[in-house]
């Protein structure tokens, strides 16, 4: 698979990949340079998506802090390296790859990200300076109605979305088969995501919110023996469990890293871990259990992408007409 040319590579760190369009010796936790790195990109063709690699992902959340207060969409920017390389068992080279493919296939699910000022009481504008940082959020799309306790911030009221109250967590998607699955996480992610599995012979699929990217940094080598996949994902309640049933059912360990000391400080988590829990999956954020379920070893029988597909794309229909079952 050959990188598409609408990504651009920038390697950092003195990195060096046949894809690199960019190199830097800074690091991804340099984030004025890699901000003044991507101000250039994108002054040359604003909204292009940017794969960084680096040898460290600690950073990349600031970083993401950062393009938000500074106007720009930080879901356009995803980011790699050695950390990923010892999770996965892949080339450098493979998992440039794999992310530019990741970015074009949920490119229409980026692109939707607004920024909002997030509402705050007189007091909070006060202690703040009078300074509100915008944020970026991917807001759901709706097909039918929801019941306005669809979504528990109060955001949606029939065919309506408060965008100001949404904070993009889709934990209506549980509760509401009027909430249309994201290509992130629905069929088109999900089947991309396993055709890597199955053509690399790796053993699973690890789900990780980009904001907890930093923390593979001290823990991928946990779990290294069980050649895991990452999957970012915006938050993982994006994450719905009947069509990660379809996935697990082939035999792919799945494994979500999140809950504990991890997810604490994250206002989303008390939104979504209910419907964490009940996914088809090990959720955790202790790497070491994956490398467990791999020495038990295990035969996958061998399912053609198309197969999977229309696995997924049945999974997907029955959830849209009310037939799935929701956490």
């Amino acid at each position: 698979m050959e990188v598409d040319v609408d990504i651009e590579i920038v390697c950092l760190s003195g990195l060096e990949s046949r894809h690199c369009g960019w190199r830097l010796e800074a690091g991804l936790d340099d984030v004025p340079a890699v901000v003044d790195v991507l101000d250039r990109i994108w002054e040359r063709d604003p909204g292009k998506p940017v794969v960084l690699v680096s040898t460290g992902l600690s950073g990349f959340w600031r970083l993401h802090r950062e393009l938000a207060e500074l106007g720009r969409n930080p879901f356009l920017v995803e980011a790699t390296g050695i950390p990923e390389t010892m999770l996965a068992g892949l080339s450098l080279d493979e998992l440039i790859e794999y992310h530019a493919g990741f970015l074009v296939a949920t490119l229409g699910d980026r692109r939707r990200a607004v920024k909002r000022r997030p509402p705050v009481t007189r007091r909070q504008l006060l202690r703040s300076l009078f300074i509100v940082p915008p944020e970026y959020v991917i807001p759901p799309r709706l097909r039918g109605r929801c019941p306005g306790e669809a979504c528990p911030l109060g955001a949606l009221d029939g065919e309506r979305l408060d965008e100001q109250r949404c904070k993009g967590c889709l934990a209506c998607l549980h509760r509401c088969p009027g909430v249309e699955v994201p290509a992130w996480t629905g069929v088109t992610g999900l089947a991309y995501a396993y055709e890597w599995v199955e053509t690399r012979g790796l053993d699973g699929v690890l789900f990780i919110c980009r904001r907890l990217l930093g923390r593979l940094d001290g823990e991928a080598v946990e779990a290294s023996p069980a050649r895991l996949l990452p999957f970012h994902v915006p938050c993982v309640g994006w994450l719905v469990p009947w069509l990660l049933q379809e996935i697990a059912g082939l035999g792919v360990y799945l494994h979500v890293y999140a809950g504990g000391e991890a997810c604490s400080s994250c206002q989303l988590w008390g939104l979504v871990s209910s419907h964490v829990s009940e996914l088809p999956a090990t959720v955790s954020t202790e790497l070491a259990e994956a490398s467990m379920h791999a020495y038990t070893g295990y035969t996958r029988p061998r399912v053609g992408l198309d197969a999977v597909l229309e696995r997924l794309s049945r999974a997907a229909s029955r959830a849209a007409g009310g037939a799935a079952p929701r956490a």
